[in-house]
């Protein structure tokens, strides 16, 4: 197995498990699952956290990777399905040599994408709309490793409207799209008014276009207000394209991905001086899953929100708990009938 700390999920995430219960397990706690695939899983108060590693993944031909792509996001399924069940919030998946070409595929991330759109497919009965958010990155090992935080409550989809959704991408990008949210929000409790924001790996794209190839300064820039976009998004802003420096003054904790050594001190540069200096910052050497991007951050953000921030909030509770109900309500009708 490789042997890869880069492959581990943000500090945040750890943090966020060991409120309530040991880490213990990081250290050795990983049992051999179906297929040979080794299989962590932390619990807390609420939350689990399972990871699913696949040796020598990068040996396998194109059908076989798409194969066990999709079975390890169905693996995922059945481990949260089982009671009680628990909702996916946040997912990151390492890719082994993402960029090289497998099958008559241009890049082994496309190969990736279709397995997880149709595992994800069937997962969302109600719709990819619902999907988590997520980070799809390289590596330079041999191994797939995917994480899945889960919780006992649900979180919701958050979408940037500077960009397409990932899952309606054409096919430029692969037979089948990427499937995930730019965010989720999550709510530790009903009622919450200081809701978090998971934010997934975002880049200099817009639409579904790659912009300011070679240009760092400009990739950062479009980064930045596409984080800060989510944000507003997320936090149900009442006024678009509102102060950007507030809205990434709400991250806590962000990583990044970079793609060359020799960038690295101007990005940090550059972060140092557009966000708090509270914020924790880990930074991260990756391939990314365009060879056109230098450049990718992902975070967590949190924010108190007041006044019409916080009754549109309320509103938007309102209007995915009925959407819940309705499909649950269905998929009851629909079991009572025999289909």
């Amino acid at each position: 197995m490789d042997d890869c700390p880069e492959l581990e999920v943000p500090q945040w995430a750890l943090d966020w498990l060991s409120r309530t219960g040991s880490l213990d397990p990081l250290i050795e706690d990983w049992t051999v699952g179906p297929d040979n695939h080794l299989v962590r899983q932390i619990e807390a108060a609420g939350f689990r956290l399972i990871s699913i590693r696949v040796p020598e993944a990068v040996t396998l031909d194109a059908h076989a990777f798409e194969r066990v792509c999709h079975d390890v996001y169905s693996d995922l399924q059945r481990r949260l399905s089982a009671p009680p069940a628990l909702h996916p919030i946040r997912l990151w998946n390492f890719i082994p040599h993402i960029l090289s070409p497998l099958g008559s595929l241009e890049h082994r991330y496309m190969v990736f994408n279709a397995g997880r759109y149709r595992a994800l497919h069937r997962w969302h009965d109600a719709g990819l709309e619902k999907v988590a958010t997520a980070s799809g990155v390289g590596h330079f090992g041999r191994d797939l490793v995917i994480h899945c935080l889960a919780a006992d409550r649900a979180g919701i989809a958050v979408e940037n409207p500077r960009q397409i959704p990932s899952y309606r991408y054409s096919e430029r990008f692969g037979p089948l799209p990427p499937c995930f949210a730019r965010a989720t929000r999550f709510a530790e409790r009903a009622g919450e008014t200081s809701p978090w924001l998971m934010v997934g790996g975002t880049a200099s794209v817009r639409g579904e276009e790659s912009l300011h190839v070679d240009d760092l300064s400009r990739q950062l820039d479009e980064t930045l207000s596409n984080l800060a976009s989510v944000v507003r998004e997320g936090f149900c802003c009442p006024v678009p394209n509102s102060c950007p420096t507030k809205a990434l003054g709400t991250f806590q904790s962000l990583r990044v991905y970079y793609v060359h050594d020799q960038d690295l001190e101007q990005i940090t540069s550059t972060l140092n001086d557009r966000l708090p200096t509270a914020v924790d910052l880990e930074v991260q050497r990756a391939d990314l899953c365009r060879p056109d991007l230098l450049v990718e951050i992902e975070g967590l953000a949190r924010a108190e929100l007041r006044g019409e921030a916080l009754a549109r909030l309320k509103l938007n509770v309102a209007k995915e708990e009925a959407g819940r109900l309705q499909f649950a309500g269905q998929e009851l009708v629909g079991q009572l009938l025999g289909k």
